[in-house]
C-alpha cells in the first residue's frame, strides 16, 4: 500500500494548490490589488494605424468593468484592439523599482504610463497569432511616474473570439515578484515538466504494452500519457505563425480527446466492464472536432469548444458511472484513492471548462494541467501497484512449483532406486539362467553323452579323454564368458589362443593370430563373448580333427556396423567324412542364430574359412536390453 499511500498524499497536496492557485495570494501592505478598471473596444477590425495609437478616440464610451474582465467578438480570424484604463497611486516620490504583474493576459498588449509607452508584451499582428499562459511582470519606468495618481492603460491587440484581462497587481519589484514566480512554476514551469514527464512515462507504457497486449491498462494508461503531452504543448509555446494556427488548435482539440477517452476506457477496463466499441468510438470523436475546426479553418471553433468538449464530458462521465458502481461492488483501498485524484481532476477540468465557454469568470490560469498529472500519478501508482503484486504472485507460484518439483524429485529417485533393484535382481535372475543353460547345453551335454558311453561299454580311455577334455575347455570357456559387461574381444580369445596353441602344436599344425589394435580393442558383452568363443573354438576343433590342416589362421577386422572373425585353414575341406554328429556345421549355425550374427562357411581344396558376422549392438548395453 505504500505506493498509494504517497500517491494520495501527493493527491491532498496538489488539491491543495490547485485550488489556492486561481485566487489571489494575501497581498503585501506595499501593493496595490487592482480590480477595478474601465474598458472600450476599438474598431472591429482595427485598421493597422489603429494598432499602434497610444490611446483610443477622445469621445470613447469608456465601460467600467470588474477584473478579471472578458470581453467577446463574433471574428476569431481578423484582428481586433480593446483598451483597459486603470488608476492607481505612487508615493512621493515615485519609487525606482515600480512593478506590474498581470497574472492572465492571453493575448499580449502595450502598456502607457499616463500617455507614454512604459512596455508590454508581444501580441498579435497580421503573421502572427499569440496566446500566453505565463503571467507577466513589467517594469514601470520611474521617470514616467508622478506622485499621487497614475493612468495605465492597457492596448491589447487580438485575434481570438475570447479575450480578457485578470486582476492586477501594482507595487515594489521585490513585492510582486515572489507572487509572479510562483504563479510562473504552477502555470508555465509545471506544464513544462508535466509535457515531459507523461511523455516519457507514456512511451515506456506503450512498450511494455507491445510485449503484453492483453493487458489494455498499459495502453489506454500511454495513450492518455501521450495525449496529455501533446495537449500541454500549447501552454509551452505560446507564438506561432499564422499559418500555423489552426492546425495547432487542432493539434490541441486532438489530443484533449485521446486524453479524455483514454482516460475513459482505463477505468472501463479496471472496473472489467465490456466496452468493446468503445475504442473506436473514442477514435471518432477524438478525430471529428479537430476535423471540424481545420475544415472550416477557425469558424466552428467555439462550437468545437462547447458542444464536441461537452460530449467529452458526457463520454467521461459515463466510465466514472460504471468504475464508481464497479467500486462500490468491490471496495478497495487504492480504488478509492484513484476515485479521489479523478474527483479533483474533473472538478478542475469543469471549473476550467466553465470559464474557457464564459459560465464562469475569466480564470487568473487553467488549472487541469495541475490536476490531469495528478490523476496520471495515481494511475501509475495503481499499475505499479499492480505489477508488484502480479510479481509478487509469480514468485509465490515458482516457489511453489520449486517445492512441488522438488517433492515430485525425490519421489522420482525413490521409485527409480526401486526400479534399478528390480532390474538388478532380473538381470542377476537372468545371468543365472544364462549360465545354467550354458552349463547344461554345453558341459551337462557332454557329461551325459561320456556317461551313457561308458555305461554301454562303448567308450574306450582315449575317449573318455577326450570327452573330459572338451568338457573342461567348455567350463573355461563359461568361465572367460563370465568375467563380466563390456570386456574386450581381445582379452576373450588370448584365454582361447592360451588352450588351444598348445594342442594344435602337439598336432603339428601351425597358429597364425590376427587380433590387434580397434579390431581386438571392441567390448562385447558377456553372452555374446561366451558365443563368440564357442563358435571359434568349434571352427578350431574341426579344422584340427576333421580338416587335416597344417596351418590356422584366426583374424578379427572391425567394420562400420559388424565385427568379422574369420576362421581359415589349409585342409582338405568338405570333401573329408562329415563331423561327428551334434559337434558340426549345424551346431555352429544355431549358435550363431541365438547370437543375432551372420555365419558363412567356404570350403574347397585350398581349404575352409569360417567368417562371423557379429553386429556391433552386441555391445554390452544391447545386451542388458536382452536381459530385460
Amino acid at each position: 500500500m505504500r505506493v498509494t499511500w504517497w500517491s494520495a498524499a501527493f493527491a491532498v497536496a496538489i488539491a491543495a494548490g490547485a485550488a489556492t492557485a486561481p485566487a489571489a495570494a494575501a497581498v503585501p501592505a506595499t501593493v496595490q490589488h487592482v480590480v477595478r478598471a474601465e474598458f472600450v473596444r476599438g474598431p472591429d477590425p482595427a485598421a493597422p494605424a489603429q494598432r499602434h495609437e497610444a490611446a483610443p478616440p477622445a469621445d470613447a464610451a469608456w465601460e467600467a468593468v470588474a477584473l478579471p474582465h472578458r470581453w467577446w467578438r463574433g471574428d476569431n480570424r481578423t484582428l481586433a484592439t480593446a483598451w483597459y484604463r486603470i488608476a492607481f497611486d505612487a508615493p512621493d516620490p515615485p519609487p525606482a523599482d515600480l512593478a506590474l504583474y498581470v497574472p492572465r493576459m492571453g493575448n499580449g498588449g502595450v502598456v502607457f504610463v499616463n500617455g507614454r509607452a512604459a512596455g508590454g508584451v508581444r501580441a498579435s499582428d497580421d503573421h502572427t497569432q499569440v496566446r500566453w499562459g505565463a503571467p507577466h511582470l513589467l517594469s514601470l519606468p520611474q521617470a514616467l511616474l508622478v506622485p499621487g495618481r497614475n493612468e495605465l492603460l492597457l492596448r491589447m491587440v487580438s485575434r481570438d473570439a475570447q479575450n480578457g484581462l485578470s486582476d492586477l497587481q501594482v507595487g515594489p519589484a521585490d513585492a510582486v515578484r515572489p507572487a509572479w514566480r510562483l504563479h510562473s512554476l504552477l502555470v508555465y514551469e509545471a506544464a513544462e515538466m508535466s509535457a515531459a514527464f507523461t511523455a516519457i512515462t507514456g512511451f515506456f507504457m506503450l512498450v511494455v504494452w507491445c510485449y503484453r497486449r492483453h493487458e489494455r491498462l498499459y495502453l489506454y494508461f500511454g495513450a492518455g500519457c501521450i495525449a496529455w503531452a501533446v495537449r500541454t504543448l500549447p501552454f509551452v509555446v505560446q507564438v506561432l505563425p499564422y499559418e500555423w494556427w489552426w492546425p495547432w488548435r487542432a493539434l490541441y482539440f486532438l489530443a484533449t480527446g485521446v486524453f479524455t477517452l483514454a482516460m475513459g476506457g482505463f477505468f472501463l477496463e479496471l472496473a472489467r466492464v465490456a466496452h468493446r466499441g468503445w475504442d473506436r468510438l473514442a477514435l471518432a470523436w477524438s478525430l471529428l472536432g479537430p476535423l471540424v475546426v481545420v475544415a472550416s479553418a477557425g469558424r466552428l471553433e467555439d462550437l468545437v469548444l462547447r458542444w464536441w468538449q461537452g460530449v467529452l464530458f458526457v463520454l467521461m462521465g459515463y466510465a466514472l458511472a460504471r468504475f464508481a458502481a464497479a467500486l462500490w461492488r468491490r471496495p478497495a483501498f487504492d480504488s478509492v484513492m484513484l476515485a479521489i485524484a479523478v474527483a479533483i481532476a474533473v472538478t478542475l477540468a469543469v471549473l476550467d471548462f466553465g470559464s474557457a465557454v464564459g459560465y464562469l469568470s475569466y480564470a487568473r490560469a487553467y488549472r487541469l494541467h495541475l490536476g490531469a498529472p495528478l490523476l496520471l500519478v495515481a494511475m501509475g501508482a495503481i499499475l505499479t501497484l499492480r505489477f508488484v503484486r502480479a510479481l509478487q504472485a509469480a514468485e509465490q507460484a515458482n516457489a511453489q512449483l520449486e517445492r512441488r518439483i522438488a517433492d515430485r524429485e525425490h519421489v522420482l529417485a525413490a521409485q527409480f532406486e526401486r526400479l534399478r533393484d528390480v532390474e538388478r535382481s532380473q538381470a542377476r535372475s537372468a545371468e543365472r539362467h544364462r549360465i545354467m543353460q550354458d552349463i547344461h547345453d554345453g558341459l551337462g551335454s557332454q557329461l551325459v553323452t561320456s556317461l551313457m558311453l561308458v555305461e554301454h561299454g562303448q567308450a574306450s580311455r582315449d575317449d573318455v579323454a577326450a570327452v573330459l577334455r572338451e568338457a573342461i575347455d567348455d567350463l573355461r570357456l563359461a568361465i572367460d564368458g563370465m568375467e563380466g559387461e563390456g570386456a574386450e574381444l581381445a582379452g576373450a580369445l588370448a584365454g582361447l589362443r592360451h588352450r588351444m596353441e598348445p594342442r594344435l602344436r602337439a598336432a603339428d599344425i601351425g597358429l597364425q593370430w590376427d587380433v590387434a589394435g580397434e579390431s581386438g580393442a571392441t567390448p562385447l558383452s558377456a553372452h555374446a563373448a561366451l558365443q563368440v568363443l564357442r563358435l571359434v573354438q568349434e571352427a578350431l576343433t574341426n579344422a584340427m580333427r576333421h580338416a587335416g590342416a597344417r596351418c590356422i589362421r584366426v583374424s578379427v577386422a572391425h567394420g562400420p556396423e559388424a565385427l568379422r572373425i574369420e576362421v581359415a585353414d589349409d585342409g582338405r575341406g568338405f570333401a573329408s567324412p562329415a563331423p561327428t554328429p551334434g559337434r558340426g556345421l549345424s551346431n555352429m549355425r544355431r549358435r550363431a542364430r541365438e547370437l543375432g550374427a551372420g555365419l558363412s562357411m567356404r570350403s574347397g581344396d585350398d581349404g575352409t574359412v569360417v567368417a562371423l558376422s557379429v553386429p556391433l549392438s552386441m555391445r554390452p548395453a544391447a545386451h542388458t536390453d536382452q536381459s530385460n
